[in-house]
């Protein structure tokens, strides 16, 4: 069910994913208790459906509990728990909850960088998320320096992660914010050109 969930979420059916994503969560918290992981995998994953659909009231509170359901059960270093900080976190910003949802990026971005490396997937969509409410605050500069360390460890990797176009996207509107057109097209070049070079891309042998 919950594959096929995803499907729905994947492709647009935000509201077939959302009733298998609640009727999961029930069975889940009837069969195995509110605080197995399996359970609170599925509490995450219906908040995050409820934050798709735009339903912060149902996602917010629900992203709370399941928060701190994981922080008590796995620790607050477990990957689920910094992944589920992340969902809370945008939560919080669409409820207009900046300062919160900043403190808890930031807390979430430190024990990413601590346990998993500056490098690894997890922290650098964390880079890109503080970097996206730092600049929503006005906090330009320290937004701008996170996006150049995230698109570093990006380019290291050959922008090879699916979410590299989203941040680099992010990377050249805040170059160009500072009218810093031609640092921009350098590095939109850059990342053209290594899509060309890729196996199958449209510059490859």
């Amino acid at each position: 069910m919950n594959a096929l969930a995803g499907v729905y979420r994947a492709t647009g059916a935000i509201d077939q994913a959302t009733g298998l994503y609640e009727d999961e969560y029930h069975r889940l918290k009837a069969v195995l208790g509110r605080d197995h992981p399996h359970t609170l995998d599925g509490m995450n994953n219906l908040a995050v459906a409820y934050r798709t659909a735009g339903k912060i009231d149902k996602a917010l509170p629900l992203l709370e509990e399941a928060h701190q359901a994981i922080y008590d059960k796995l620790g607050p270093d477990h990957p689920s728990r910094l992944a589920c900080a992340s969902n809370l976190a945008s939560a919080l910003q669409a409820a207009g909850q900046l300062d919160r949802a900043i403190l808890l990026y930031e807390e979430a971005l430190e024990r990413c960088r601590e346990t998993l490396g500056d490098d690894h997937p997890q922290t650098i969509s964390g880079m890109n998320n503080l970097s996206a409410a730092y600049r929503r605050a006005g906090r330009k500069d320290e937004s701008l320096e996170l996006l150049r360390e995230a698109v570093s460890a990006l380019e290291a990797q050959n922008f090879a992660r699916q979410d590299a176009g989203r941040i680099l996207f992010n990377w050249f509107g805040s170059l160009e914010e500072r009218d810093r057109f031609a640092e921009a097209e350098v590095w939109r070049r850059k990342w053209i050109e290594t899509i060309r070079k890729r196996p199958g891309g449209p510059g490859s042998a």
